[in-house]
């Protein structure tokens, strides 16, 4: 009998109701209250950040962090203009110029040609047309290395990055 006035006093002073029946649970006001604040947190986290936003992010912190890893370059300075440059924005294959990018199993996300023009997925949200920054970046990239090899071929990246690594020459990259 003691236990049992030990166990009610305890949860008297919890904000519990003693329950003449004997059952022990969770006041339903208490349920409710608890419930009704996890969703409201959920929701303001799942609206706070949207989860392609969260990847977008994490995305460019991880490239930055790949490129921060290179040596620096103090005395670079290279200008490059890209005349009557194009980009192509696209929301279905169908849209592509390139029979292999046409092709659903290709798996290209986007492509350069020497002509200046690049061509990419796009996707609408409301009136505004959102671009992978990845594929954009990577596709100018082979835009610039066109119209120079001091830029790298992003395709070479990996053995470029080997090459100065193990301190061999690189140039034939």
């Amino acid at each position: 009998m003691a236990n049992k006035y030990r166990f009610e006093t305890l949860a008297l002073h919890a904000g519990a109701t003693i329950d003449e029946t004997g059952a022990r649970g969770v006041p339903i006001h208490r349920f409710i209250g608890i419930s009704l604040m996890l969703m409201v947190i959920s929701t303001f986290l799942m609206s706070c950040i949207p989860i392609a936003t969260d990847y977008r992010i994490q995305g460019f912190n991880y490239i930055q962090k790949g490129f921060a890893s290179l040596p620096d370059s103090p005395d670079l300075y290279e200008e490059i203009t890209i005349e009557k440059l194009k980009i192509i924005i696209v929301g279905s294959r169908k849209n592509f110029n390139w029979d292999k990018a046409k092709n659903e199993k290709s798996g290209i996300a986007g492509y350069a040609n020497t002509k200046n023009e690049i061509y990419l997925f796009g996707k609408r949200i409301g009136n505004k047309i959102v671009l992978n920054q990845g594929v954009l970046g990577h596709e100018l990239n082979h835009i610039l290395n066109f119209k120079t090899n001091k830029i790298a071929d992003p395709h070479q990246l990996e053995s470029l990055e080997l090459c100065a690594l193990e301190s061999r020459k690189c140039d034939a990259l």
